[in-house]
């Protein structure tokens, strides 16, 4: 069956944060450099699934097969996420989580519903929350974290969805939760751009699949070489975006640039993933890594 998705946003995360815990505020100077391309459209048929569709920083429901269903609503509210092209004022910053989202649940074969934007209080989550718990999968990005206004994971609770985990030993995306109600799973994810997007493929993307009677839903892995030694806090599996090229019989890996969350354009230059064991300090240049995929190279 089809999977749709319904979407909505809510404010602050704390997945940049040092320990990736409590409030967080990114620089104003999280931004690309002059010339480089930040989007290209055109694939996949997303960008005609989007059109028209109003909504912001996410929460996604999926229904399952159901083509005469009444879609939830599309709600937009708050001030913090502005839409592409809008002006941005003090404290504001550019929404992209809906279209992101939204892409990759068209890529897997659902059909994305946004659901509009949440203000961080108790009342607009219970709103946005019980339309979204009426589809077969919910999906929320930001206010998991341990912010006075993360309140996503309580409000959750409070509508009925027993919670399985929260907070996963991996860099980005450690605030990651995830619950159920009843037989629906709900799926709470970190607010900065690439953590939403790596937690999707990792956690959300083989679940979807799932549901919709795929039977081989885990990405295969691949042996790479670092092109280049990397330095990361031991403590947590780290998803390192990579750039991979084939050079003869091998696989060879290069950072695709900032790792920071809020750097989407790095995730944009990556075809790869290379998760890297939590027990490491460094990677040598050399050194064999697993990688996984997220777009296709040439003669593999």
């Amino acid at each position: 069956a089809t999977p749709t998705v319904a979407d909505y946003v809510i404010l602050d995360d704390g997945d940049g944060a040092p320990n990736g815990d409590g409030p967080y505020r990114k620089s104003a100077g999280l931004r690309p450099h002059e010339g480089t391309v930040q989007v290209v459209a055109g694939h996949g048929g997303a960008e005609q699934r989007l059109e028209g569709r109003e909504g912001g920083h996410a929460a996604e429901a999926v229904r399952r097969g159901d083509e005469h269903h009444e879609p939830p609503l599309v709600i937009e509210v708050g001030v913090v996420r502005v839409r592409p092209g809008e002006d941005v004022g003090p404290g504001q910053i550019i929404n992209s989580n809906d279209y992101s989202i939204a892409a990759a649940v068209s890529e897997v074969g659902g059909e994305p519903i946004l659901l509009g934007i949440a203000r961080d209080d108790r009342e607009s989550l219970i709103e946005k929350l019980t339309a979204g718990l009426q589809a077969d999968v919910l999906i929320t990005t930001a206010g998991v974290s341990m912010g006075d206004r993360d309140l996503v994971c309580e409000v959750l609770q409070e509508l009925g969805v027993e919670r399985q985990f929260w907070k996963v030993d991996i860099k980005p995306g450690r605030p990651t939760a995830f619950g159920l109600k009843e037989s629906t799973p709900v799926f709470s994810l970190p607010g900065n751009p690439v953590s939403s997007m790596v937690t999707f493929e990792e956690f959300v993307r083989p679940a979807l699949l799932k549901m919709m009677g795929h039977q081989h839903v885990i990405k295969p892995f691949f042996k790479a070489v670092m092109k280049e030694a990397i330095k990361k806090k031991p403590g947590r599996v780290q998803f390192l975006r990579v750039r991979i090229a084939k050079n003869g019989e091998h696989l060879l890996a290069t950072s695709s640039g900032d790792q920071n969350t809020g750097i989407l354009s790095t995730l944009l230059r990556s075809n790869g993933i290379a998760v890297l064991p939590a027990d490491r300090e460094q990677i040598q240049a050399g050194e064999e890594v697993n990688i996984h995929l997220i777009a296709a190279i040439d003669d593999l």
